[in-house]
């Protein structure tokens, strides 16, 4: 996941939470968004910092803050330029962004490419974690699968718990029906593990949580898909 698709996801969960009124959640998004800022464009001109507008921006239209602190031919500082970055996304290229603000020495096609290449970084393993809070469900070398081959395809599957109303499935997602788990642990569902990352970011809601599931559950949604998807015997 790169950081503006972060960025996007966090204001979603922060509007959510804000909207039912879960203002625990909401502090934790905020200081996500301000971990986010953190990795943008700071120093190297950009000397205070980028900051996101959290009160215009939507999860489709991104306003981020910053300002460009210019120097002269001899090396000294000769003012600032005040800019906008607006982030919409693109079906080509992911996002695009237009910056605002006076184009003062030609300025503004480099705070572009600065902007689009920091944007587009992908984060680490411990930036991903869910933004309900739930624990982390990223495919990792130990985490439990399942794969079934047809053919020459291969599909791998996770099995996960979940909270949430089936309402924010994944397209893909596969409710295992059979009642041999306690009923805390919520709804049963198994995803393909190419979706994992996208179904978590559906139940980034600050309300539901997508937990790898135990073992013995694993083991029981094995024998289920086998047995009950693809009609036969594992």
């Amino acid at each position: 996941m790169n950081i503006i698709t972060r960025i996007s996801r966090c204001l979603d969960a922060l509007k959510r939470c804000e909207d039912t009124g879960n203002e625990e959640w909401a502090k934790r998004h905020r200081s996500a968004l301000e971990d986010l800022a953190s990795r943008l464009p700071s120093g190297s001109g950009f000397d205070a910092g980028t900051t996101i507008d959290t009160e215009r921006s939507k999860t489709d239209r991104i306003v981020l803050a910053t300002s460009f602190h210019h120097m002269d031919e001899h090396g000294c500082y000769e003012g600032w330029s005040e800019h906008e970055i607006i982030v919409t996304p693109s079906l080509t290229s992911g996002f695009d962004l237009r910056v605002t603000g006076r184009n003062r020495n030609d300025i503004k096609e480099y705070i572009g490419e600065v902007f689009h290449s920091a944007l587009g970084e992908a984060l680490g393993g411990a930036h991903l974690e869910p933004l309900d809070g739930g624990e982390a469900t990223r495919k990792e070398p130990d985490m439990e699968t399942i794969t079934i081959k047809v053919g020459a395809r291969e599909r791998e599957f996770g099995v996960f718990t979940t909270t949430a109303p089936k309402a924010y499935d994944y397209g893909g997602t596969i409710e295992f029906p059979e009642a041999h788990h306690p009923e805390e642990l919520g709804r049963v569902v198994i995803i393909e593990t190419s979706g994992v990352e996208y179904q978590r970011g559906r139940n980034a809601s600050g309300l539901y949580g997508l937990v790898e599931a135990e073992s013995y559950v694993v083991e029981a949604a094995e024998g289920w898909l086998w047995d009950r998807i693809f009609g036969r015997s594992s």
